[in-house]
């Protein structure tokens, strides 16, 4: 691929008015006050040498992005709703995708951000009913769960709806005392901290036996507290003291806020969360559309969802599709390949794992963007696996320096970093996943396609928004680290894979693609005459979410022609 010759460039005479300090810098890029062409002017000397950083000068970035980084997180809108409770709590969507957590519920019931809500023990129809409560009934309403390994002893959880966000808080019901709780206790009637232990679970309504189990005691013991601590507190039964207790941490605890009403349209989708390791390395991985149906791999891209979106589990379910869609690597729960491992070989392990683990003998395989790639890599290695791949809005490998200036230049900066310096790629994947935080979840995409009216116009819609957000999460989830593992993947040697592919490959791209325009989607068909490439009128790069009818229809039709020849 050739590379450019020229760093981006900004006028010098707005320079002028940027801070001196490179670390005052770096902060008006993540807010937005400063664009990333100016860090890199303010870098080049350093890019052009083509050498390490310098210790201090490294120092200098690593103290500047730790700094936002922290400040980032903290503001970031999602994780606040969780945050700011002090039991465990966790934002998921209709869907039952966890999107954030607080560090109480990560430690309580082992959850991760992307798990589904059967990791707290409710199935598909108890989170719809769960949500129906919540339509029904003005004000928050109650979910019981259970910890993995402890599916004998239900918790209770307060559910509410953010309506912005299109996503249900779910916070425990005074799991632990609140502190004020604690120290009014022991200054009140001289309670012990196992006393105020005992106390606490008694307030969850557990008994002797149960206390016992958990704090690792035996009953006698824990009986002689029950009846110590009653003789304190003036009461004649526990159930009167755990009365007392609850009240008391109820009032003094954190209010977990209000619920915006909810207001059911169309039924979700199922959607489930399934994970395996492989090689120490955790892959999450997702199941929508029709159970049993014809087998279909989907291997995403940066921003279109992992069957996040309510569409394409709907056309899926509809058309008789069984999608099986696997987080790659840095996206979602996907850990990244390990050091001095192939990217591409990773994926394609990942892949045929997954197929071998469900029993898929072979599959369609559909592919977003960059997924194209491991989909073109099964079919060179495995081609007996894989039936044909139906692509939309893929990017051929970069020929030309045409090609990059072709791009929106917020998409561009990224891969002319990667072509340069690795460092430096990192540095702006980071101030870019600020920048994500920043704009909030409803928002982020601006940051993608804020110079592409087209597209921001089809992500405007209110159908989308609870996609979207996902999306978010699943992108800041590992800091961009699916994005700078797809940047090596995109910018590698894999030419050769269309070339030599004797798969039925077809492509979908819009006419109004301005991140690969078509005149350079043709170049699939080039390299391989046996390309079909079909061209959406009036869609761009958002053909994925803007048109998810033509993409599930077009997968059905080449099943029943497969199956027919």
């Amino acid at each position: 691929m050739d590379k450019p010759t020229e760093t981006p460039t900004v006028d010098a005479a707005n320079l002028s008015g940027l801070p001196q300090s490179l670390k005052a810098l770096v902060g008006q890029v993540a807010e937005r006050k400063a664009d990333f062409p100016d860090l890199i002017v303010a870098l080049s000397p350093l890019i052009n040498n083509g050498s390490a950083l310098p210790t201090e000068t490294a120092l200098e970035l690593s103290v500047a992005l730790h700094d936002i980084e922290v400040e980032a997180a903290e503001d970031d809108a999602l994780h606040s709703l969780v945050n700011q409770q002090s039991a465990p709590s966790c934002a998921i969507n209709a869907a039952g995708a966890v999107l954030a957590l607080n560090v109480a519920a990560a430690q309580l019931f082992g959850l991760h951000v992307g798990d589904g809500i059967g990791q707290l023990g409710v199935n598909d129809t108890e989170w719809q009913d769960c949500q129906r409560r919540l339509a029904e009934v003005a004000g928050s309403t109650m979910l019981k769960v259970t910890r993995p390994g402890n599916e004998a002893l239900p918790m209770i959880m307060i559910g509410r709806y953010i309506h912005r966000y299109q996503v249900f808080v779910l916070t425990a019901l005074q799991h632990y005392w609140p502190e004020a709780v604690d120290k009014a206790l022991e200054a009140l009637f001289q309670l012990t901290r196992s006393e105020r232990e005992v106390l606490s679970y008694l307030a969850q309504g557990q008994t002797a036996e149960q206390i016992a189990a958990n704090r690792s005691r035996a009953v006698g013991t824990v009986r002689q507290q029950i009846k110590t601590l009653l003789e304190k507190m003036g009461s004649s039964t526990q159930v009167q003291a755990a009365t007392l207790a609850a009240a008391a941490a109820n009032a003094l605890s954190d209010s977990p806020g209000r619920s915006d009403t909810l207001l059911l349209g169309q039924a979700v989708a199922d959607l489930s969360f399934k994970e395996f390791i492989r090689d120490g390395r955790r892959v999450g991985w997702r199941r929508y559309g029709a159970a049993g149906g014809h087998p279909v791999i989907f291997l995403h891209g940066p921003f279109f969802g992992v069957g996040d979106f309510l569409a394409d589990r709907q056309w899926a379910e509809r058309l008789g599709l069984d999608v099986f869609a696997l987080e790659r690597p840095g996206y979602g729960r996907t850990d990244i390949p390990q050091r001095h491992t192939s990217v591409l070989d990773t994926m394609v392990e990942d892949i045929l794992t997954l197929m071998a683990r469900e029993d898929i003998p072979k599959a369609a395989f559909l592919t977003h963007e960059i997924g194209l790639i491991p989909a073109l890599a099964i079919a060179q290695r495995a081609p007996e696996r894989i039936s044909y791949v139906l692509g939309v809005s893929a990017a051929p490998p970069f020929r030309e320096l045409a090609q990059l200036n072709a791009m929106p230049s917020q998409q561009r900066i990224f891969i002319w970093a990667a072509q340069h310096a690795q460092w430096l790629v990192r540095l702006l994947i980071r101030l870019g996943m600020v920048r994500l935080r920043k704009l909030g979840p409803d928002h982020w995409m601006e940051a993608v396609f804020g110079e592409v009216a087209g597209d921001m116009a089809v992500l405007q819609r209110p159908e989308l928004q609870p996609g979207i957000i996902g999306a978010y999460s699943y992108n800041v989830n590992q800091v961009g680290a699916g994005f700078e593992v797809d940047l090596q993947l995109m910018l590698s040697n894999w030419g050769d894979l269309i070339q030599q592919n004797h798969i039925p490959i077809h492509l979908l791209h819009g006419t109004d693609n301005q991140t690969t325009r078509l005149e350079y989607a043709e170049v699939f068909c080039q390299l391989n005459p046996h390309i079909q490439l079909a061209r959406i009128e009036g869609s761009g790069q958002t053909l994925a979410v803007d048109c998810p009818d033509v993409v599930y229809r077009r997968l059905a039709e080449l099943i029943v022609q497969t199956i027919d020849s």
